[in-house]
């Protein structure tokens, strides 16, 4: 994960992982990441971090997973500011 996500989808019980972070991508890729013949090299070339510098975050509450409120309602994506996130600012950018 690069550094923005890592905040996000870090695994609080092993330190030493390097978060989560879903592959992006690039439109130049697309090709590639689509063909069922392709190779497990040119797939991993694809599967790299994101440029943190490239993405916005926005903050939300965590009732969208919650198994005890609906979160199919307009509350649900109001921003939540949460201290744990280090430079938060960078996760209020719309």
């Amino acid at each position: 994960a690069n550094p923005m996500m890592k905040q996000i989808h870090v695994n609080l019980k092993r330190e030493d992982e390097g978060g989560r972070m879903p592959v992006i991508v690039a439109p130049g890729d697309y090709d590639t990441w689509l063909n069922p013949d392709a190779n497990l090299k040119d797939l991993q070339r694809i599967m790299k971090p994101y440029p943190e510098v490239e993405m916005q975050a926005y903050t939300i509450g965590k009732d969208i997973t919650s198994r005890k409120v609906n979160p199919d309602r307009p509350e649900t994506l109001e921003h939540v500011g949460y201290n744990e996130l280090n430079g938060e600012d960078a996760f209020n950018v719309r």
